[in-house]
């Protein structure tokens, strides 16, 4: 007969459950999640936001699932995330990782194909699937009993509320005694216009910025076992501050510190925790000293590597296509234009730098913004004029240290390709042979947004004054109505410039520790 496995949770209490050894599960998670741990919170929502790097996605989706599949012979997790790939980089080894940290090495069957994870005493299992499409969970069964739990991570995936009630109602039936459903969603808290927000958080578990920072403060929380859900009952809350992690280096909390003073805006949802995107404005750490003259970017910068990237303006600056809303007007805002911005990154690898701007609307109402007068121009004379522009910056800055030296990448928006096509011919045409034209950048525009408002912060995202429009654009730039990132319409050289730049966030140091969301 095997002996009892005493498995202390977060907050040092035993917990007795079958198997051969003692584990002290808090030198693992540490403190700070105990009041909803499994062992002791049996609702049915549990809800866990706050910053970065508190622990939650490793304690809360990666020890807790272990702990209860081991604890409890008839319990199976599923774990999502917005598609299999993301589960396999991020909760996959998570999982994996836990298990090994608990020491169960040789208690589970790990197989990539499908993404699963067995207990091999039981057969229960902790299998991992894409929210792509909420319904397809409910043809999910387990030969070993029930499925009783649920994780979602980046729980933000998760589009709409009628969308979660899908993902939660699959989980039903009736349950042994002992035994209940759990659904644990845990996700930063990037903004504040989210069903997650409106459906649990308003009203029972607000931000609190005084008590947020105060030092002895390290999370806030909430419960009401009497919450009615759509398919359950019960309500846990956790709102995590970086002070949550024991286990975090030192020099972190230099770091908040310097973001505190620098951006309190930032500090407050990356280090605190607190609900983003308080202010329409996309980026409120944007100021006049971040605009140089042309003589900083020729004479006092060197650079490791350069990009070019246009935006034609056809797209939402993610490969979809632009939508125009009825009743929208031109005035000081271009709903439609063709931009392309010289970007770089400075040889220290520490900033990225703006150079040069081409910018044209054929709008009438907003021709004063472009780079070559007022004339309207036909796709044909646009690719011409991008490639001439090209030729002309290559010839301009050709003393600039490590500037347009050695082969150019330009990077176009998606959407277009027959644009791009053009410009490969009309290059070739024009004798520019050394331009090579890529497809623009996937990453989201929510993490082209973030981080370079972290650059801006820091005082490290610099543009030539010459660029006009990616000043205006930037200086002006709204969260749209939706609560996208970013209004779509008047982005254009801001599009240009990520295009420019994302290829080359690998250079930079301070990438090396972002956090994609």
């Amino acid at each position: 007969m095997r002996e009892d496995i005493i498995i202390k949770d977060a907050e040092g209490n035993p917990v007795m459950t079958d198997g051969r050894e003692s584990i002290d599960f808090s030198k693992a998670i540490g403190k700070c999640y105990g009041n909803g741990f499994f062992t002791n919170c049996h609702a049915r929502y549990r809800v866990y936001e706050g910053a970065r790097n508190t622990k939650k996605s490793y304690d809360m989706i990666g020890y807790e699932p272990v702990i209860k599949i081991v604890m409890c012979p008839l319990r199976n997790v599923v774990i999502l995330r917005q598609n299999d790939v993301d589960n396999r980089q991020s909760t996959f080894e998570q999982i994996c990782s836990a298990i090994s940290d608990l020491g169960f090495d040789g208690s589970f069957i790990v197989r990539k194909t499908p993404l699963e994870i067995e207990y091999a005493p039981t057969g229960q299992k902790i299998i991992f699937r894409g929210l792509n499409n909420p319904t397809s969970l409910n043809s999910i069964k387990f030969k070993v009993g029930y499925w009783t739990d649920t994780y979602i991570e980046e729980a933000f995936e998760v589009s709409s509320y009628d969308d979660f009630r899908k993902i939660d109602g699959s989980m039903r039936g009736k349950l042994p005694p002992g035994y209940f459903f759990q659904i644990t969603l845990c996700l930063n808290a990037w903004s504040q216009d989210t069903w997650i927000y409106a459906e649990f958080f308003q009203h029972r578990l607000e931000d609190d910025y005084a008590r947020l920072d105060a030092p002895e403060t390290k999370f806030m929380d909430f419960e009401d076992p009497d919450f009615i859900g759509p398919f359950g009952k019960g309500l846990y809350l956790h709102k995590s501050t970086y002070k949550c992690n024991e286990f975090r280096d030192p020099s972190y909390d230099d770091s908040a510190a310097a973001m505190r003073a620098r951006a309190p805006e930032i500090y407050k949802v990356e280090y605190l925790g607190m609900w983003g995107n308080a202010t329409e404005a996309v980026y409120p750490e944007f100021n006049d000293s971040l605009i140089k003259p042309i003589q900083h970017f020729t004479s006092d910068e060197s650079y490791y590597s350069f990009a070019i990237g246009i935006d034609t303006g056809l797209s939402d600056g993610q490969g979809g296509k632009r939508i125009v809303r009825k009743g929208e007007s031109a005035s000081d805002r271009v709903k439609s234009a063709t931009a392309m911005i010289l970007g770089a990154v400075s040889a220290d690898f520490e900033r990225m730098c703006f150079i040069d701007e081409y910018f044209h609307s054929n709008s009438k109402a907003v021709s004063y913004f472009n780079t070559d007068g007022q004339d309207p121009m036909t796709q044909p004379q646009l690719v011409q004029k991008c490639v001439s522009t090209i030729k002309g910056w290559i010839i301009r800055y050709a003393d600039v240290r490590m500037l347009m030296k050695g082969s150019v990448k330009v990077y176009i928006d998606c959407a277009d390709l027959g644009f791009r096509q053009s410009l490969d011919m009309e290059a070739e045409r024009q004798g520019l042979m050394c331009a090579q034209f890529y497809g623009s950048t996937k990453l989201p525009i929510q993490s082209r947004v973030d981080f370079h408002r972290l650059m801006m912060a820091y005082g490290d995202w610099n543009v030539c004054d010459s660029c006009k429009n990616l000043i205006r654009e930037t200086r002006n730039s709204r969260r749209g109505e939706r609560g996208e990132a970013r209004e779509d319409g008047d982005d254009h050289a801001e599009n240009a410039a990520e295009y420019a730049i994302t290829p080359l966030l690998g250079d930079l140091r301070r990438w090396k520790t972002f956090k994609i969301r």
